[in-house]
C-alpha cells in the first residue's frame, strides 16, 4: 500500500488533536490523529487520550483537545520538529518539586551497615530502593522516635520539606 493511501486511511479513521500552549495562548500543533502524535512526538497514546478527555494540562502548560478553539488562533502552528524542540525544552525545565510540594527529603541511616546510609529525595524513592511500603515508611517517619527502626535497621528522618515556589 502506498504512503498516500496509508495517510488517507489514518486521517479518515482518526480525529484531529489540537495542542494549545497556555503561556502564549496560541495553537502550537495540529495532528490528524492520536497515533501520528504518539509515533512522532513521543507522547504515549493513553496520555494523549487522558489529557484530551479532561481539563488537565500536559506538563502544566499544554492543553490537548479534540476541538478547535477559535479564540486561541495561531495562523502558523509549529512544524513537528519545532514542536518536538519546544516539548523537549518544557520537559527539561519541568520541575517535579513544584508539582509535588509535599515531597520530603529523607535521611535513611542504616544501623547494621553504615555504608548503606543515604539521603533520598522522597519517601517513594526510598520505598523503591528497599522494596518497601510507602504508608508503612511514612508511619515510621511520623513516629519521630529514634529508637523505632524500620525493618530493624533503618533510622528514618525528614531533613527537608520542599515548599511550592511562586
Amino acid at each position: 500500500m502506498s504512503q498516500e493511501w496509508r495517510d488517507f486511511f489514518r486521517k479518515s479513521r482518526g480525529f484531529g488533536i489540537y495542542i494549545y500552549d497556555i503561556t502564549t495562548r496560541k495553537l502550537v500543533f495540529i495532528s490528524d490523529s492520536i497515533q501520528y502524535l504518539a509515533d512522532h512526538v513521543g507522547i504515549h497514546r493513553s496520555t494523549i487520550l487522558r489529557y484530551s478527555n479532561s481539563d488537565k494540562l500536559f506538563l502544566h502548560r499544554f492543553h490537548i483537545v479534540r476541538d478547535y478553539i477559535p479564540e486561541l488562533v495561531n495562523r502558523e502552528p509549529l512544524t513537528i520538529n519545532q514542536f518536538i524542540e519546544l516539548l523537549n525544552r518544557v520537559r527539561k525545565d519541568f520541575d517535579k518539586a513544584k508539582i509535588q510540594p509535599e515531597r520530603k527529603t529523607i535521611l535513611a541511616e542504616n544501623i547494621v551497615n553504615p555504608r548503606l546510609t543515604k539521603t533520598y529525595p522522597s519517601i517513594l524513592s526510598f520505598a523503591k530502593a528497599v522494596k518497601g511500603d510507602r504508608t508503612t515508611i511514612r508511619n515510621y517517619i511520623k513516629s519521630s522516635s529514634d529508637e523505632k527502626l524500620y525493618r530493624k535497621q533503618w533510622r528514618l528522618r525528614v531533613i527537608k520539606t520542599h515548599s511550592k515556589e511562586n
